[in-house]
């Protein structure tokens, strides 16, 4: 029923000529989707001439899900800086001539959300072309700039929810590998001994479907795989102990290079009296913003936003996030009571924004150079990447749309910039409603008549 609303949209869309009244034609698409109108929420602001053209229940607080990621964006780039990066420092002993460090080594996180087993390889080549042939003493995990734990109001072993940590692997997720074929097959990436794969997977001839439960060590693969077409797709789910994933995985990198380890790996604090032997820096703030926004990572938003309150703060304060976004946007000559904050991500519905104050923070994104650029290049496209590469592709709108997405049961929403013919405008297009996920595509016909400049205005 509702692709047929939809259908309905893109035609009573193209239907509009220039000269027509936009606020009726866009009350009609209202109207059509069969949602009360008192829960969409509309904005629409021409960034160059500073006014809002087009706006429904701008001043009522909605739930914007992955939207909420903006804010983080802005103040990150605000505080941090454009070349903030994560450091991942490894203390100890220089080995000796033989190779061998006699006491203990320690690693020491800072919360690197795109530390990943490459990292890990490079991390123990290092210590290889330093000499290191064997460590005598144990290996000291140190993440406590912020322990691993479980932060969102829905657990589960979905990648999305996965645990926060100082010091965490592969976004603290594993891979379950489906590859479909003659011979199909699973595996997990990476394989490691504390993790048990359990594959009660079938042949056949339909689709490939299949159901992935992680129960304790084990990860459970049931359903068919298609052994026609040949086909590979990786399918993520969350780990239950970050600092133990991060041992196994660097057991795993040790193995592979030829070094050995007697001792021991635990969890503790860098002991006093270890000198600094390397830094491994992140990617810069600004790469880390593009791989959040994008794909909309809920873990590098969480992992960014400990980086950005301890800045602040001088420690990692999770309450303190709502203040430190407030005082940024007082800044803005915003009122920070249109802005409810309460993580980073956006997975909670009590993240509200009122749709007229959102656009004016865009705006104010947009007008502040040393922000601006890299903001707006963090956004998908549309048409081209990330999000809305296949939700918002037709010829109208492909390439002029640079916007977030944001999805919860119930709620849909969608903000950033889209160009004109003689403007930018900023907007936030939102609906709280049991049938939300099912307007799909439908913010493209309320963005069409300005993106062709048929307003008539």
């Amino acid at each position: 029923m509702r692709a047929v609303v939809v259908l309905s949209l893109l035609v009573l869309s193209c239907s509009l000529f220039s000269g027509q009244n936009t606020d009726l034609h866009l009350d009609k698409i209202i109207k059509k989707t069969g949602i009360k109108k008192s829960n969409i929420g509309i904005a629409i602001y021409d960034i160059k001439n500073g006014k809002m053209i087009y706006s429904v229940n701008e001043d009522k607080l909605f739930s914007i899900a992955s939207v909420n990621k903006l804010l983080v964006t802005a103040a990150s780039l605000k505080y941090l800086g454009q070349d903030f990066r994560f450091k991942t420092t490894v203390y100890g002993q220089k080995p000796d001539s033989d190779g061998n460090i006699k006491k203990d080594l320690c690693i020491k996180g800072t919360g690197d959300p795109l530390f990943v087993s490459e990292n890990m390889w490079y991390l123990v080549n290092t210590l290889k072309n330093m000499g290191v042939n064997s460590i005598e003493g144990d290996i000291i995990l140190d993440e406590s700039l912020f322990p691993a734990k479980s932060i969102y109001e829905e657990n589960g072993d979905r990648a999305y929810s996965a645990k926060v940590s100082a010091l965490s692997v592969n976004f603290n997720s594993l891979a379950v590998n489906i590859v479909s074929g003659h011979n199909p097959l699973v595996s997990l990436d990476p394989q490691i001994p504390d993790l048990i794969l359990v594959d009660r997977t079938e042949p056949s001839r339909s689709r490939t479907d299949v159901e992935i439960r992680r129960l304790g060590k084990s990860v459970v693969v049931s359903g068919k795989i298609n052994d026609g077409s040949v086909g590979i797709r990786s399918i993520y789910r969350n780990i239950d102990d970050p600092a133990k994933y991060f041992e196994n995985v660097l057991k795993l990198h040790l193995a592979w290079r030829g070094i050995e380890l007697k001792g021991k790996v635990f969890v503790n604090k860098k002991p006093a009296g270890l000198e600094e032997l390397f830094v491994m820096d992140s990617r810069r703030l600004n790469d880390i913003l593009v791989e959040m926004n994008k794909f909309s990572n809920n873990f590098i938003a969480e992992q960014l936003m400990r980086a950005l309150v301890y800045k602040v703060k001088g420690s990692v304060d999770e309450d303190a996030l709502g203040k430190i976004i407030g005082k940024y946007l007082e800044e803005m000559k915003l009122d920070p009571a249109s802005f409810e904050v309460v993580n980073a991500s956006g997975f909670s519905r009590m993240n509200r924004s009122k749709p007229g104050d959102f656009v004016k923070f865009l705006a104010g994104v947009y007008n502040d150079f040393q922000i601006g650029p890299e903001f707006i290049n963090s956004l998908p496209i549309s048409g081209v990447d990330g999000t809305i590469r296949r939700s918002l592709n037709n010829n109208i709108v492909r390439g002029k749309i640079r916007a977030k997405t944001g999805t919860l049961s119930g709620i849909r929403s969608l903000s950033g910039y889209f160009s004109g013919p003689d403007t930018v405008y900023s907007f936030i297009i939102v609906v709280n409603d049991r049938d939300a996920y099912e307007m799909i595509d439908w913010e493209g016909s309320i963005l069409e008549p300005f993106i062709r400049g048929d307003q008539g205005v």
